[in-house]
């Protein structure tokens, strides 16, 4: 689909949201913090909720990434990966029963030790939302996953 066609967000709009690095500098690759591509992410998920028209179009290119690096586990991610000289990084969305943002940034790209890096941060986050999950839902009975 031609990307014209596509509604926008301008940097400004993702200034406002908090995003301190969008591509700053004069390069083809630009610069990203784990903060920024949080909000990237967390943007991506509310265009999809929130656009009929586009908002699955535009996810299933991310839910269909050949390269992963991330993982959810038992549960589909949409993801961004990137890499360029000893930098690799991975930005996903886990549709958990309460989906999530999972970002990690590593500069692991030259040698073999990144998947096992992504594998553990995507084991240990995941652990992490299902035990918050459990407990939140524990202490307050009248709550219900969103």
């Amino acid at each position: 689909r031609d990307l014209h066609s596509f509604p926008t967000r301008r940097s400004s709009d993702l200034q406002e949201k908090g995003t301190k690095v969008i591509f700053t500098q004069n390069n083809n690759w630009g610069n990203v913090s784990a903060y920024d591509a949080g909000i990237y992410m967390n943007e991506l998920y509310n265009f999809y909720v929130e656009n009929d028209e586009y908002g699955n179009e535009l996810m299933d290119n991310f839910l269909g990434a050949k390269f992963k690096l991330l993982n959810g586990g038992k549960y589909n991610i949409a993801n961004k990966t990137g890499w360029s000289g000893d930098a690799i990084h991975d930005a996903a969305i886990v549709f958990a029963d309460n989906p999530y943002v999972l970002v990690a940034l590593s500069k692991l790209g030259n040698n073999d030790e990144y998947q096992q890096y992504f594998n553990k941060i995507s084991s240990l986050v995941l652990q992490l939302h299902e035990e918050y999950w459990k407990y939140k839902m524990n202490l307050c009975k009248n709550i219900i996953q969103y």
